[in-house]
């Protein structure tokens, strides 16, 4: 989530604008895996003694359908909480009713414009604490406002560049781990792809090669933001600067919304997506039609394609370094199947589901068993072989669904993107 605060609390009005951006993270897609797309990345070996030293820690964390990395912490001594990991956060920010709870003294009251429908109070503390697994990070500058996520009502607040300038983070997607490493003896061996970044106001920004349609391959600068769970979203200015939304057809119109009061996104798909030396053939990308994003900003690279990679933060060298996962062949292609399952025996479980999704909103429900996809039996397909199921392709799918001892059916219906 791209959330900016000044050190100085002097640029609020621009932190204020990329927080209306947190909202756009919540609500699109995650990436499944089908086999209609290409990924042309340098290397895809495994890394082999990628690090001289040992790391200070390694921790666990969870990764939920929204894509986003949730991690415990305590703050000034309080009992573990549920943050998410965020790179694309300024500082570190903690909820307004966690803070009242926790008796955390805040001041310099401001409201925050977020260029939608609404504004929200902002208040600050200072020289606060953060324990992560018994490690210790000072917060200069704490956020403290309402962060409560609906789809996430145990999350309390993000951690942002206090914790990430402190350590070499290496994140690790399929292990769901971090481990932290001293910036000085930290050596990288590995044989990832190293991208150089920008820290603008303390938010990694890389180049990353964008083509769509007819247009040339254009440099975008995109804030790594591992709070966000798209593959890529370019701002508004941008695409209107370079003409990349002469026309809708083929697109995929997404309302993303919330505390600004909300917004749309366009879901095309690009014609490559190229970071460093790895090109991903046609991706489906967002293109925000929203007002409150930094000028500076080009847009946002997320969790959709960092999700690929073992990826390492290194912010005393300005660089990420994206090692290729197994995942790094895995499409961008959107779906419908916003909900997992868990398989016992030959029998599906729904076992989360995004909310805000076109599923729940038609009735699906945690804990229902999947019985049938139009009238296929899933007993015997596996988890990829269902999740092909769902692509958009125009075509409608009867979802057919026990839940207690009642037989349902649901309609969903789909759409082709290019």
């Amino acid at each position: 989530m791209a959330i900016r605060m000044s050190r100085s609390l002097t640029s609020l009005e621009t932190m204020s604008k990329q927080f209306g951006a947190v909202v756009l993270q919540l609500c699109l897609a995650s990436a499944l895996p089908v086999s209609a797309q290409r990924v042309r990345p340098k290397k895809a070996e495994k890394s082999l003694n990628s690090y001289a030293r040992q790391s200070v820690k390694v921790i666990p964390v969870e990764i939920p359908i929204t894509n986003q990395i949730y991690i415990q912490a305590r703050l000034n001594n309080s009992e573990p909480m549920w943050f998410i990991l965020d790179t694309g956060a300024t500082s570190t920010i903690l909820d307004v009713d966690k803070a009242k709870e926790l008796d955390i003294k805040s001041e310099d009251h401001r409201s925050l414009n977020l260029g939608q429908t609404n504004t929200i109070a902002a208040t600050f503390a200072k020289n606060a604490s953060l324990d992560i697994s018994g490690i210790k990070i000072p917060i200069e500058t704490l956020g403290v406002m309402p962060v409560r996520f609906r789809h996430a009502p145990q999350i309390v607040g993000l951690i942002g560049s206090d914790f990430f300038k402190r350590f070499v983070v290496e994140i690790d997607y399929q292990a769901r781990t971090i481990s932290l490493f001293e910036p000085n003896s930290f050596r990288y061996t590995g044989r990832g792809e190293i991208v150089p970044f920008e820290l603008r106001q303390e938010i990694p920004h890389i180049v990353v090669k964008v083509s769509k349609g007819n247009a040339d391959s254009l440099d975008a600068w995109l804030a790594v933001d591992t709070g966000a769970s798209q593959t890529v979203v370019v701002n508004a200015a941008f695409v209107e600067k370079n003409k990349l939304l002469e026309t809708t057809e083929g697109t995929i119109k997404l309302r993303a919304g919330g505390l600004g009061g909300g917004g749309f996104n366009y879901k095309v798909r690009a014609k490559a997506v190229k970071i460093g030396n790895i090109v991903f053939d046609k991706p489906l990308i967002n293109f925000s039609t929203g007002r409150f994003a930094a000028v500076e900003q080009d847009g946002v690279i997320g969790n959709g394609f960092l999700n690929r990679f073992k990826l390492i933060t290194d912010y005393s060298r300005k660089r990420v370094i994206l090692e290729p996962s197994e995942r790094i062949k895995d499409p961008t292609d959107f779906d419908f199947f916003l909900f997992k399952i868990v398989r016992s025996d030959t029998t599906y479980k729904i076992a989360d589901m995004l909310q805000s999704s076109m599923t729940a909103e038609a009735g699906l429900r945690i804990g229902d068993i999947l019985l049938a996809v139009n009238g296929q039996p899933v007993s015997d397909l596996s988890p990829p072989q269902i999740y092909q199921m769902f692509m958009m392709d125009g075509r409608d799918r009867v979802l057919s669904l026990k839940r207690g001892t009642e037989t349902l059916d649901i309609k969903l219906q789909t759409f082709p993107i290019f």
